[in-house]
């Protein structure tokens, strides 16, 4: 029997209550107090960039690398942590200036709480500061949540077991309420094929959209599945040459397609050559052409066993073009459901109607809410 009743009650509560406390102005007024950011990368100098385009004091950027050849961002002196003393921190800001699946945001929060700051601002306080020029995979605002309160609640009483009402409302005071743990933890290497959830007992049809260069395939087979064929979907140029070498000595017999999944067939501007991060490029003019098919134009009566997709953002639009094929032949379905704010419930709820009479999970896989799988089995 779950327990997702108190557990939303007291989300929703503490949802608003934040909400309340941390408000756009709150927030702003620190910063225009003066603020350090943590992290020199990409995302740390994105925020250096807007702080001084908005007239915002940045007090410096705090690195572990600073030394080994980082230099100053926008005249912004990049610090140590060892260098930061107590007198620097007392009263102050600091800005999380990381957004990756790598580093872990709990281990660095902690750290910089222990350190004495007064104020971080992380997670759904960043939208909330800085507006929608901070966007990006899951980073959203906090209203959002109350707004969608009422799916994120019929999710919770969806979801086949404790672990993943659990994690959807781990994830959601992750992002939201700059919890500094995930409970329960990540999952690393069970990617597709939680260890906890039930395996293949016969060779399977492998449909996988965002085949990048056969990884998901490695990963299935190390694990003992057997394939019996592989559809592969890799709109990246750079990408497919790779997945198109691997296919050559996988020993699995293989349709590969040089482009991306949707609910029809037509053509997108995408963004390549970002490796595992290449997408479509929505209302942009620029990038390259890519064909995008539906899986019900392409494959005519074939049946299918196990549909992996991971496709940036577009995984709404592929489950659209595939359901005649999972209503016909009822395959499992693991959907990466992180790639816009929504998507955490939005995907699952996707799949449960697609599936009414099926399982429904949620399991997360790397560190910070990134890799968000939705399981749904027949």
């Amino acid at each position: 029997m779950s327990n997702a009743a108190p557990i939303f009650d007291k989300l929703k509560d503490d949802l608003t209550a934040a909400i309340k406390r941390r408000t756009r102005g709150y927030l702003q007024d620190r910063l225009q107090c003066g603020a350090y950011i943590y992290g020199a990368g990409g995302f740390g100098r994105r925020i250096a960039r807007l702080m001084s385009d908005r007239d915002i004091p940045c007090l410096g950027i705090i690195d572990r690398r600073a030394g080994t050849g980082l230099v100053e961002a926008r005249n912004v002196p990049v610090l140590h942590p060892k260098s930061i003393s107590s007198a620097d921190c007392a009263g102050k800001t600091v800005v999380l200036g990381i957004f990756n699946p790598f580093d872990d945001f709990g281990e660095i929060v902690r750290w910089l709480r222990s350190a004495g700051f007064a104020e971080i601002l992380w997670g759904a306080d960043l939208p909330e500061a800085f507006g929608p020029d901070i966007a990006d995979f899951w980073l959203s605002g906090r209203q959002i949540f109350i707004d969608q309160f009422d799916r994120i609640r019929a999710l919770g009483n969806s979801l086949a077991d404790q672990t993943s009402i659990d994690t959807l409302a781990t994830i959601i005071r992750f992002r939201a309420l700059n919890g500094d743990r995930l409970d329960p933890a990540p999952s690393f290497g069970t990617q597709y094929l939680p260890d906890d959830l039930h395996g293949f007992s016969r060779p399977i049809t492998f449909l996988d959209g965002g085949a990048y260069d056969g990884d998901t395939l490695r990963a299935l087979q190390k694990f003992g599945v057997e394939i019996s064929q592989w559809l592969a979907f890799e709109p990246d140029r750079s990408n497919f040459a790779k997945l198109a070498a691997f296919g050559a000595t996988c020993g699995v017999p293989a349709t590969l397609m040089p482009c991306g999944l949707s609910d029809r067939a037509h053509i997108v501007q995408f963004a390549e050559g970002h490796d595992t991060g290449s997408r479509v490029l929505e209302d942009v003019q620029t990038g390259v052409s890519v064909q995008c098919v539906a899986v019900d134009d392409v494959f005519q009566n074939v049946p299918i066993d196990y549909v992996k997709l991971d496709i940036e953002g577009a995984e709404g639009a592929a489950l659209r073009g595939m359901a005649k094929a999972v209503q016909k032949y009822r395959p499992r379905l693991a959907v990466s459901a992180y790639h816009r704010p929504a998507d955490l419930w939005d995907i699952p709820l996707q799949l449960s109607d697609m599936m009414p009479d099926g399982k429904l999970y949620l399991r997360h896989h790397y560190p910070n809410a990134f890799e968000v799988v939705a399981y749904a089995f027949p």
